[in-house]
């Protein structure tokens, strides 16, 4: 038997002898394959003039010895540095350049890289005292590792002097690489998907390309930086020069482009004011009604950005001109406003609509006095909520929307007031004196393109901090502007597409009437206009009186007889007016006027009742706009965009297989050389240009000899540095601070020592029912006749109901006891004080 195990024993070491010597014998096979590999390529290249070349075994730079590095050759420093950084990746470790030696006519023949933790940090940092923040961390070593790479005249190519991969520390895993900072790049390419979108935002698209943050290359922050660095390379004589001059070019390329500004006495920019032709030939259309609101944080110095706006034929807001200011005053609202009507030719507005500030109320009235100001509805009745109760809320939005006359509003009011006792509110009065300018009984019949808000000017702030960011200086503001711009007159694009290219489908009673308004209006107005159309069967006619050149036309609503409305139709000129006012207040035809067509048996809706700026014409078809100069940044981003989107397509198909991928490498890296070297020398050719016309701008910049402004302090910005403090908390039984009297211990003491406890320290309320406690120093049970209580009861069952070990707890707490003695029905009612 033992003679069987050590012959089974010999046996199995025998096989792990030949398994060994097998792995042995592949792993020589395999070493000599990869020397002959590099010893073929080296002749390859010896004779065409040259050693090897790295591209060619860039999956195994990490496993080449010194010696076989040394065989390399590079085409040019850079091709150097690439392969020393792509090395150092593979490898573990960042690099940094060294030393370098140029020739005569200033070529580089001689560089050296070395590792990052290569050296030691100077002894006076180590030992400097009195640090404002926390030292940099240590990273120099003192590590050898390095590579020389000299220029051989013979070969015409960068040959290795010298390479050394003595580390003195732990190299960094793969995991770890990409935090180095030589391997922290960020491609110039990933700068183009910058236009419009945050910086966290382009991060994550990146990441998801390049599948997973770790394989990046680079952080947020190297990306925040470069496009910092980027900013700062583009404002070269100061941001608001760089702006004015800006705005300068777009004025000289675009003819009826207009800008103003203003500066203090120390030159400082404070007011800028701008708009473009498309919005000055809105104006001339739609400038009827203006609306117009102050927004925050859009930019670097906190200025506000004020948006003038209104609506168009299609009711999709327009956007008339944008200024930045530098405070809220009456006066900065007062240039706002004559710089606007000085580019928009002197006409003014009929209608504005704004938010409650006093200094825009003053503004309005002061330079467009003939102007009807109308207060936003949205900020009133949140300003009601505040001052008033909740009653009155609920019946003040009934009375801004009262359609009465004068006395009829004016008696509803003086009722509604004395309802909710608010006689002596100043508030409320202070509302009732500017009743003309939120009241319909005092709006109707003055037109405001049916805006009763600043809702619009809300929505446009909105999507202008999309595009605009606090941190955002004034020339890539105004860059940024122009994209917010194009994006808020895409929606007119497309109501435009909507009515030119379809057709509604009718549905009303009326379909003779219905035609012909699809046919004169927008889609939009005419879905407005349709309601009035379905909302004539509701109504009943009265009476009817004929006159010599008009008829009098009563109708009432069906099944509601509070309201009449009186309408007149002129015979001769055809002309509708009715007593609601809708047509002069919204510029739609109302319900009791298509009453009065059905019963004259109109097919068409009379001119009278078509207001221009809502057809299909309102805006001129041949639109007078001037071709812009897009800047070569715009240029970039859109060819960018287009050569991503036919490459999606390639790319889906190339990874499903293996040559497929390969070959869109091979294809992708080739590709990528030869536009480089085309960009390269077409920056060469830009450059020259640059300088040559370096004199014309410079002149050109100088007549701007503005400073850049100062961060100015919003409205309702809190301070920085307040002194306020918060009071503190001060209970109501104890009078002192830091609790309150639900958690004040001073009862329980009271409670403790005031009343009688037995040997084991609990309270004998059996002895005690009759007491004080019990009775009337917590007014909880009496035992008199009067209130009912049986004595006998409370005798047997009074201490019972208390549970154990809780009696000092209830005689702190007398509510305790009540809610414990209605559960159990020891008493009936009454008998709980």
């Amino acid at each position: 038997m033992q003679t069987q195990q050590k012959g089974f024993a010999t046996v199995v070491a025998n096989q792990r002898e030949q398994c060994r010597a097998s792995s042995i014998m592949l792993k020589m096979e395999e070493m000599t394959a990869h020397v002959d590999e590099l010893v073929q390529l080296s002749n390859k290249s010896a004779k065409l003039g040259g050693g090897m070349s790295w591209r060619t075994i860039v999956d195994r730079l990490d496993k080449l010895s010194s010696d076989e590095i040394q065989l390399l050759t590079f085409d040019s420093v850079e091709d150097a540095r690439e392969f020393y950084l792509c090395h150092s990746k593979m490898v573990g470790f960042g690099i940094r350049e060294r030393d370098e030696k140029k020739d005569q006519k200033g070529i580089v023949t001689y560089k050296r890289w070395v590792c990052n933790r290569e050296g030691f940090r100077n002894i006076k940092w180590l030992k400097l005292g009195n640090r404002k923040k926390e030292a940099k961390r240590l990273t120099r070593v003192g590590c050898l590792a390095t590579i020389i790479v000299q220029w051989n005249k013979d070969i015409q190519k960068f040959t290795i002097k010298r390479f050394s991969m003595d580390h003195n520390h732990q190299l960094a895993n793969q995991e770890f690489v990409q935090f180095l900072r030589s391997h922290r790049n960020v491609n110039p390419a990933d700068l183009e998907h910058g236009v419009g979108i945050r910086i966290p935002q382009i991060v994550d698209l990146q990441a998801y390309q390049a599948g997973g943050h770790n394989k990046m290359g680079y952080t947020q922050k190297d990306l925040q930086n470069v496009v910092d660095q980027f900013h700062r390379n583009a404002i070269q004589v100061g941001d608001a020069s760089q702006v004015l001059a800006y705005l300068d070019g777009r004025a000289n390329g675009e003819p009826n482009f207009f800008y103003k500004y203003a500066v203090d006495g120390e030159k400082r920019l404070i007011r800028l004011f701008w708009t473009d032709s498309q919005s000055r030939l809105d104006y001339q259309s739609f400038g009827d009604v203006l609306v117009f609101d102050s927004t925050y944080r859009t930019n670097a110095y906190r200025k506000p950005l004020v948006i003038l706006a209104g609506v168009n034929h299609h009711y999709v807001t327009t956007i008339f001109g944008c200024a930045l200011i530098a405070d809220e005053t009456e006066d900065t609202y007062k240039w706002v406003l004559k710089t606007f009507l000085e580019a928009m030719e002197k006409k003014a507005p009929s209608s504005v609509v704004t938010d409650g500030d006093g200094a825009m109320r003053n503004a309005i009235k002061a330079v467009i006095p003939c102007a009807r100001h109308r207060l936003c509805a949205w900020h009133l009745k949140r300003n009601v909520v505040t001052h008033t109760n909740k009653g009155f809320v609920l019946d003040f939005d009934v009375a801004m929307n009262m359609n009465c006359s004068h006395e009829e509003f004016e008696r509803r009011w003086h009722l509604l007031v004395e309802k909710h006792n608010l006689r002596d509110n100043q508030w409320v009065v202070d509302l009732y004196n500017k009743r003309e300018k939120w009241a319909a009984a005092f709006l109707r019949g003055h037109f405001f393109a049916g805006m009763k808000s600043t809702q619009r000017s809300e929505q446009l702030n909105a999507t202008a901090h999309k595009y605009l960011q606090f941190k955002m200086l004034l020339y890539p503001f105004a860059q940024r502007f122009e994209l917010f711009l194009s994006k808020v007159r895409q929606n007119e694009h497309k109501e435009e597409c909507i009515t030119s290219q379809s057709s509604p489908v009718l549905i009303t009673h009326l379909r003779e009437l219905e035609g012909n308004v699809a046919s004169i209006f927008t889609r939009k107005i005419f879905f407005k206009i349709r309601d009035e159309i379905s909302a004539e069967a509701s109504l009943r006619l009265i009476s009817v009186v004929d006159q010599d050149k008009v008829k009098l036309y009563t109708f009432i609503e069906y099944l509601h007889r509070i309201c009449s409305w009186q309408v007149e139709l002129d015979k001769s000129e055809r002309t509708i007016n009715c007593s609601c006012k809708k047509l002069e207040s919204d510029g739609i035809p109302c319900s009791h006027a298509f009453a009065v067509m059905k019963a004259e048996d109109m097919d068409e809706i009379p001119k009278s009742c078509i207001l221009f700026r809502w057809t299909q014409q309102a805006k001129p078809a041949e639109k007078n706009i001037y071709s812009i100069q897009l800047e070569d940044s715009a240029i970039h981003a859109a060819r960018f965009g287009a050569l991503c989107a036919l490459s999606n397509q390639m790319c889906f198909y190339a990874v499903k297989t293996q040559q497929g991928y390969d070959e869109a490498r091979e294809c992708i890296i080739n590709s990528a050389s030869r536009f480089k070297n085309l960009w390269v020398n077409d920056e060469l050719v830009i450059k020259a240009k640059k300088k040559d016309n370096m004199m014309d701008e410079s002149i050109k910049r100088s007549e701007f000899d503005v400073r850049d402004p100062i961060v100015v302090a919003t409205k309702g910005q809190k301070s920085q540095h307040s002194t306020h403090k918060r009071k503190r908390r001060q209970c109501k039984n104890c009078k002192s601070f830091g609790h309150d009297r639900r958690k004040c211990t001073k009862v329980c003491t009271d409670a403790y020592e005031t009343h009688n406890y037995d040997d084991v320290g609990a309270p004998n309320y059996v002895d005690n029912v009759n007491s004080n406690l019990v009775g009337s120093s917590y007014g909880l049970l009496q035992s008199d006749s009067q209130h009912g209580c049986n004595n006998e009861l409370m005798d047997s069952n009074w201490f019972e109901i208390i549970p154990p070990g809780q009696a000092l707890m209830w005689a702190c707490n007398p509510s305790l006891i009540q809610s414990h003695v209605r559960n159990n029905s020891l008493l009936g009612d009454g008998n709980i004080q």
